[in-house]
């Protein structure tokens, strides 16, 4: 990887202190790369990225699709806990996990009008 290191997946609050702390964190510039391009369509979500580091360092990844993209789905397992840190936000914990718990066996859901009582906010 020429003196690279991969790219650790950190939190978005993670980056949010390291941006508001000003560490190590610098301009983005994106650039073509004419020899993706050169790939053709079916490599459409070919992606690399490049950190360089005001230390020096420099990260870096190549992805063929991103995570959640269609051939890379994100796991169950990532959807859940998506749903759930995002539906805590608005319901309660309960609700959440109620709801979360009938979108993952709909199909023995009794009643479809289930899910929007499970949605109200009230």
């Amino acid at each position: 990887m020429n003196g690279t290191q991969p790219i650790r997946e950190i939190t978005a609050t993670e980056l949010k202190q390291r941006i508001d702390n000003g560490d190590d964190l610098q301009i983005v510039d994106v650039r073509e790369d004419k020899a993706f391009t050169a790939k053709g369509s079916k490599f459409r979500h070919l992606v690399r990225v490049e950190v360089h580091l005001r230390n020096g360092k420099i990260m870096e990844r190549t992805v063929e699709a991103g995570r959640g993209n269609e051939h890379n789905f994100a796991s169950e397992a990532d959807v859940v806990e998506k749903f759930e840190k995002l539906a805590g936000h608005v319901l309660p914990r309960t609700k959440v996990e109620q709801l979360r718990d009938a979108m993952l066996s709909l199909e023995k859901l009794q009643d479809a009008a289930t899910l929007p009582e499970l949605m109200a906010l009230a």
